[in-house]
């Protein structure tokens, strides 16, 4: 049986183990955004544009939290012990003011001041 989007703790929406590396929550988020994408002719007959756009909200939601080490730790810290989240006792996503130079942050739905900056360099 499938899991509801909402019923999904973040690992289980990215498809990546708890364990899983830097490297491969931001390959997998790539993978899971191309499929999401408004432009995507498999989403057309499922989801209604605001379901998708939901989806997409809890995907970039899932990224930001586990891709920073400090916001995984406390995602993994209150949800230990606990098969289902409910979105009330989400743990609090702090964002860096600054890139850590690992990943880019995923582009902005416009651009901003910040933007135009330019995305953090990806390690070669």
């Amino acid at each position: 049986m499938l899991k509801k989007i909402e019923d999904m703790n973040y690992y289980e929406l990215l498809e990546v183990s708890p364990r899983a590396t830097m490297q491969e929550i931001h390959k997998a988020y790539e993978r899971i955004r191309r499929i999401y994408d408004p432009n995507s002719i498999a989403l057309y007959s499922l989801f209604s544009p605001d379901e998708t756009e939901k989806i997409r909200n809890r995907i970039e939601e899932a990224y930001r939290t586990l891709i920073y080490e400090e916001n995984r730790r406390s995602y993994d810290q209150a949800s230990a012990g606990s098969r289902r989240r409910s979105p009330g006792s989400q743990a609090r996503v702090v964002l860096p003011r600054q890139c850590s130079g690992r990943f880019p942050p995923p582009e902005p739905r416009q651009r901003s001041a910040a933007a135009s900056r330019g995305p953090c360099p990806l390690p070669r």
